[in-house]
């Protein structure tokens, strides 16, 4: 575990937010992103591959972490890519199967076939390689359900689901800005994820949030990113005052989901959320360019699109 105390702060985010935003582990991503729009229409992706079947209204979901082990644990390293990949099929709206491993036999619904499942790759997970690739196959029950990452309107909140922790453990800022290469894994809870995901896909079906997008490889810095690239939109949040702006916004702890919500259905949002299991936190809002965090210009869109694309 890696004390952050002893991890000096950078003198500039901003130049921290560039520097990910052009490493080779996030650029990959975009090519992942530019193929889950399996429905061929000028919508956005998803985080998962969203795939329809013929003559249905569902959907096969394919989700693929290809996490490479940072972290000294192997086997934990790989745990963190499952759970990953299930969140990325929770944030594009559909339910898990189960995994390349092993068939899930068990009602995912119930927390604790949910626990018997990530526990069950556990195994398997210790014979696997730092760059071992690891696939999750999931349903979507109705097309009507496919949820999209980006942001779609100037004016829609932001708000993250999960819980944010003091945690730079394993995240390409530690590995590639300050070159420390080994490390505890993130942090991570199944518990927390059940409860995040389950939440992730009752407001999907309520028609709540706009956009759903899992926080993962860089950090939340990197999803509010790529949210907002594809229509070309901005955003305007604010860090957390009890953890250190560097963890924040490139730390890469596990459970935690970025959407955004148009006013219209914001208060029903509310009334749902605060009776739920989950930490929710109001980051700000969408805009049209630029791109603020604590009231500091971190630039525009389009600066962020020559970097990343």
């Amino acid at each position: 575990m890696i004390d952050i105390n002893k991890v000096q702060e950078p003198e500039s985010l901003k130049e921290v937010a560039k520097f990910i935003a052009s490493n080779n582990a996030i650029i990959t991503k975009i090519n992942s992103y530019k193929k889950n729009n399996a429905f061929g229409d000028s919508d956005s992706p998803s985080d998962a591959l969203v795939i329809p079947t013929a003559n249905t209204d569902k959907s096969i979901i394919l989700a693929v972490n290809n996490r490479t082990g940072i972290a000294t644990e192997d086997s934990e390293t790989n745990r963190i890519g499952i759970f990953e990949s299930i969140r990325d099929i929770a944030c594009s709206g559909g339910t898990l199967n189960g995994s390349a491993y092993i068939n899930c036999t068990g009602n995912i619904a119930d927390s604790s076939d949910y626990q018997k499942f990530t526990e069950s790759f556990h195994s398997a997970s210790n014979n696997n390689s730092q760059n071992s690739i690891l696939g999750v196959v999931g349903t979507l029950e109705n097309n009507k359900y496919k949820m999209t990452l980006d942001f779609k309107s100037k004016g829609h909140d932001l708000f993250l689901i999960g819980t944010a922790v003091e945690d730079i453990n394993s995240s390409i800022y530690l590995n590639q800005y300050h070159k420390i290469n080994e490390s505890a894994p993130q942090y991570y809870s199944i518990e927390e994820e059940f409860e995040v995901q389950k939440v992730i896909r009752d407001i999907i079906r309520k028609g709540f949030i706009a956009s759903a997008h899992n926080v993962s490889k860089g950090g939340l810095f990197i999803s509010l990113m790529e949210s907002a690239m594809h229509r070309g939109l901005g955003f305007d949040v604010l860090t957390d005052s009890d953890i250190r702006p560097d963890a924040y916004l490139f730390g890469e702890s596990q459970g935690r989901v970025l959407v955004s919500v148009d006013p219209i259905f914001e208060t029903e949002f509310i009334d749902y959320i605060k009776f739920q299991n989950v930490q929710c936190t109001m980051l700000g809002h969408v805009t049209k360019g630029e791109f603020r965090i604590d009231d500091e210009s971190f630039g525009f869109v389009a600066d962020y699109k020559q970097i990343y694309l």
